[in-house]
C-alpha cells in the first residue's frame, strides 16, 4: 500500500505529465509544425526533454497504478502492464536519443533527422500499449475503482488510440483524420486519463 506522501506526490506528477503533453503538442503543431520532419536545434531540443519528463513520470504513475489496482495478482493486466513498463523505460532512453546524436564528437552514419524520426516511431507502439492497458484496465477493474468522467475518458482515450494506431499500421487512415485523431487522444483524453489516475491514487490513501 502506498503511503500518504507517495500517493500525492503521485498524483502531482500526473499533472505535471499531463502539463507536458499538452506543451509537446503546443510546440509539435504550432512552432516546429506538424509537417516539419527537420531537426532543431532548439525546440526539437525542448521536444525531446520535455518526452524525457513525460515518461520518466510515467513510469511512477505506473507505479502507483500497479500497487492501487492490485495489478500484481491480476493475471493478463499483470502482462499487458510489463509490457506498458518497458516500452516506457526504453521510451525514456529514446526520447533523448536524438540529443546524443546531435551533440555527438564522434561521426555519425545516419543523419539526425533520421535518428530523430526513428525515435519519433517507437511513441506509436508505446501508445498503442497504453491504449490497450487503459481499456483492460477498465474491464477487470472488478473493485470498481474508476468510474464517472475517469472511467469515460480512460475508454475514450483507449479506443480512439487503439482504432487510430492499428489504422496508421496498415495506412488505412485518411490524412483528414490524422490530425482529429492526434488531438483527440493524445492532447485531451491522454492527459485528462492521467490527471484522473494521479487524483485516485491521491485519494487511495486516507490520513
Amino acid at each position: 500500500m502506498l503511503n500518504i506522501k507517495d500517493a500525492k506526490n503521485i498524483q502531482t506528477t500526473s499533472y505535471v505529465i499531463a502539463l507536458c503533453v499538452v506543451a509537446n503538442f503546443v510546440v509539435i503543431a504550432l512552432i516546429l509544425g506538424p509537417g516539419n520532419t527537420q531537426w532543431d536545434s532548439t525546440w526539437s531540443t525542448v521536444t525531446s526533454l520535455l518526452g524525457l519528463v513525460i515518461n520518466w513520470l510515467s513510469l511512477f504513475l505506473l507505479g502507483g497504478m500497479y500497487v492501487v489496482f492490485n495489478i500484481r495478482k491480476k493475471g493478463e493486466l499483470s502482462v499487458v502492464y510489463r509490457a506498458v513498463f518497458v516500452a516506457t523505460v526504453v521510451s525514456v532512453m529514446f526520447s533523448v536519443v536524438p540529443l546524443f546524436a546531435s551533440n555527438s564528437v564522434f561521426e555519425n552514419n545516419l543523419s539526425i533527422d533520421i535518428v530523430a524520426e526513428i525515435s519519433n516511431f517507437t511513441t506509436n507502439m508505446l501508445f498503442l500499449l497504453y491504449a490497450v492497458f487503459y481499456i483492460r484496465l477498465v474491464a477487470l477493474d472488478k473493485e470498481g475503482m474508476i468510474t464517472g468522467w475517469l472511467k469515460s475518458v480512460s475508454l475514450g482515450f483507449g479506443y480512439s488510440v487503439l482504432l487510430f494506431q492499428v489504422g496508421a499500421m496498415f495506412g488505412i487512415i485518411p490524412e483528414a483524420l490524422v490530425a482529429p485523431f492526434f488531438i483527440l487522444g493524445g492532447v485531451i483524453l491522454y492527459p485528462a486519463a492521467v490527471v484522473g489516475m494521479g487524483q485516485l491514487i491521491g485519494s487511495s490513501v486516507s490520513e
